[in-house]
């Protein structure tokens, strides 16, 4: 594929699953469409699509122990409140640890793919074994370019560090919008605990969970509560909503250039006299 589309496809669908919420299943669906016609196969789509969600998603998750650190050192909690924050800590990296050896490990991920597929059997009566061995296929196939690439992992990484960052700092103008800008502390604590709060949530795109989530980090460490909940809601709009009027119009383009590849087909015959 062309950097361009490879690139426009990349923002329509990212951009799609911020404000749809589904698993991700609503952008990879996007996506797979798009990029079947320039001859990406299932596989390598659902592989490198899935090797940036978890490094997008460890990335931030890495950034959590130092947030409620910062939160439990700057701010007055309860008893209750401190305990629970610690254990959601404990489980989210757990979990992420749990994810990153499932993910790079295929002894490990094929007898648990393989449990869960009759699992799924035994409750659904339809055996998915040779699906759960596709998918097992494509992890494979991401794991492995990431293990024998490490340069263009870290690149990667990278990236992704400064994507958040510029999130961060896109947080900041919405406070200097509205009153004071809060210490990076403040920023990036209430950044980082809303953003997956309301991604955790399941709510489609977060809303509401993450506007309140930030809202009360940011009043819990001395930001007064309308302009931390004003700011959160500004930075919805410009975080999520701008991004994605901009993204109707390269979704057009797209489906506009896959009208005319289509047209530019040979015929049938033609392909096979070729």
């Amino acid at each position: 594929m062309g950097w361009r589309d490879l690139s426009e496809i990349g923002f329509v669908t990212v951009i799609l699953n911020h404000v749809v919420t589904t698993g991700g299943v609503a952008g990879l669906s996007v996506r797979y469409l798009l990029m079947e016609r320039h001859g990406v196969k299932m596989r390598e789509m659902l592989s490198s699509s899935l090797m940036h969600f978890y490094l997008t998603s460890i990335v931030m998750i890495a950034a959590l122990p130092f947030s409620f650190y910062y939160l439990l050192n700057n701010a007055t909690l309860p008893k209750g409140v401190a305990i629970f924050i610690g254990i959601v800590s404990v489980i989210v990296i757990a979990g992420s640890i749990i994810g990153a050896l499932l993910l790079f490990v295929n002894a490990l991920r094929s007898p648990v793919l393989g449990f869960v597929g009759k699992i799924v059997n035994k409750f659904t009566r339809q055996d998915i074994h040779d699906r759960f061995e596709r998918f097992n296929t494509s992890l494979n196939m991401g794991s492995t370019k990431l293990g024998t690439q490490p340069l263009k992992t870290l690149t990667i990484i990278l990236i992704i560090v400064i994507e958040w960052a510029a999130a961060v700092v896109a947080l900041g103008f919405c406070f200097d919008a509205l009153g004071p800008v809060p210490s990076p502390g403040v920023l990036i604590t209430g950044f980082v605990i809303g953003f997956i709060a309301g991604a955790l949530s399941m709510v489609p795109g977060g809303f509401g969970v993450q506007e309140a989530s930030m809202a009360g980090i940011f009043a819990l460490l001395g930001v007064r509560f309308e302009q931390a909940l004003l700011t959160a809601i500004l930075f919805r709009g410009v975080y999520y909503l701008i991004p994605y009027g901009f993204s109707l119009f390269f979704y057009w383009r797209l489906l506009r250039e896959g009208r005319n590849f289509r047209g530019k087909e040979p015929r049938r015959e033609d392909s096979i006299t070729a």
